[in-house]
């Protein structure tokens, strides 16, 4: 496998090889092929700050990324770093390459003018995937850099369908061991630790769904053995643990909470018709102050809608 230094070698090559094929707001580069964001400086022994990526239209695939980074940029990282980092289940997660590349950014103190995207090759929209991949080994950067695990992406896929062979499933193993690899060499490295806790497949059920003769196969087998041990190596299972015990608690509390929200929103309405009925009644058709007074009984801010209305 190769160093970080190696990587970062690979790529000031690449920057500089293609230094006349960068991507800017002004250029027109309508075309199929893969493309490079890098933040232009490689200072860090830890992180190579690229990712790879594919556009039928590499032009407009520019501009998405730029524009979410714009709006990224509109938040002061407090309020970035609590919306899309320390909740489990918050919006992204961390998952997506512009929430990691802002963050990098941010904590290294860079600036727009540091993020920069070259066109590396022009390729047929067919063999984009392909391509893609290939770079994508090259450069370690889904372990480097800011790119996704390839077994998640792959799960996506999988996910929109209803059946599978055999032997499809068995590629996607094959990407899981991969990536279980690469987990335990480069666990210190990039995103590596933060896709294991955030983005790595804990289990293997939904294949099941796809076919029902995947459980019984050594590959299946001995890829979920080797998930247990990776999770017990990093301690996550513990953490899996607990929250499969919440899960339970939850599923338990779950029904008496569906009826006691049913009878609420029963009382509600009862609620809001009787006060309805009483400024019809006194010839009151304000529709504000409807709201006004029939939410100052049920909701928190009771003094300001009072007073509200």
């Amino acid at each position: 496998m190769d160093s970080i230094n190696d990587v970062k070698s690979m790529v000031n090559k690449l920057i500089e090889e293609h230094s006349d094929k960068e991507i800017t707001p002004d250029t027109n580069y309508k075309i199929s092929g893969i493309y490079m964001i890098y933040i232009d400086k490689l200072t860090s022994d830890k992180m190579v700050p690229i990712y790879i990526g594919q556009s039928k239209d590499v032009q407009k695939r520019y501009k998405v990324h730029l524009s979410e980074i714009l709006s990224l940029n509109r938040l002061s990282y407090e309020n970035y770093y609590n919306y899309f980092f320390s909740k489990s289940n918050s919006f992204y997660e961390g998952r997506f390459k512009s929430s990691k590349i802002f963050k990098f950014m941010v904590e290294n103190s860079y600036t727009l003018s540091d993020f920069r995207v070259i066109l590396l090759e022009e390729v047929k929209a067919e063999e984009l995937d392909g391509k893609e991949q290939e770079y994508i080994q090259q450069l370690n950067a889904s372990f480097f850099g800011f790119n996704q695990l390839n077994s998640f992406l792959a799960a996506i896929k999988l996910h929109h369908l209803a059946d599978a062979e055999i032997k499809e499933l068995d590629d996607f193993l094959r990407l899981v061991q991969e990536d279980i690899k690469g987990i335990y060499s480069y666990y210190d490295y990039g995103f590596t630790r933060f896709n294991l806790e955030h983005s790595f497949l804990k289990e293997l059920s939904f294949l099941s769904e796809l076919n029902t003769k995947i459980s019984d196969t050594k590959l299946f087998k001995e890829v979920n053995l080797e998930i247990k041990e990776l999770l017990t190596h990093y301690r996550l299972d513990l953490q899996i643990a607990e929250i499969q015990q919440l899960e339970k608690k939850w599923s338990w509390l779950r029904e008496p909470y569906e009826v006691a929200v049913g009878e609420y929103n029963k009382a509600f309405v009862l609620l809001a018709n009787q006060v309805k009925g009483k400024f019809k009644e006194l010839q009151f058709y304000s529709k504000k102050a409807f709201e006004n007074f029939l939410y100052s009984i049920v909701r928190k801010r009771k003094r300001h809608l009072k007073v509200s209305f």
